[in-house]
């Protein structure tokens, strides 16, 4: 958005000069608060910027609770952590 705070854009606060840990972008497609575009431009940022980013479309998911954080989702952040904590 135009008219949006530059410091509420977490695509300001990437650092390009060194890559960061991975990470990972979870986000309901039905979010009344965040846009889901949004997501989509922060991982490509993110990605642009060197950094490893997996993202997650929760179809029909909010913005939080059970309607995004299903047992599916769990299990992706999960494996995610597993794979990038051992």
């Amino acid at each position: 958005e135009p008219d949006a705070d530059p410091q509420a854009d977490p695509r300001t606060h990437r650092r390009p000069d060194r890559a960061g840990p991975p990470g990972l972008v979870v986000h309901g497609t039905k979010d009344r608060f965040v846009p889901f575009a949004q997501s989509v431009l922060l991982v490509e940022a993110l990605r642009a910027a060197g950094r490893q980013v997996a993202a997650v479309q929760v179809r029909g998911g909010g913005h939080g609770g059970p309607s995004v954080w299903t047992p599916q989702v769990l299990n992706i952040v999960d494996d995610f952590l597993r794979q990038h904590l051992s």
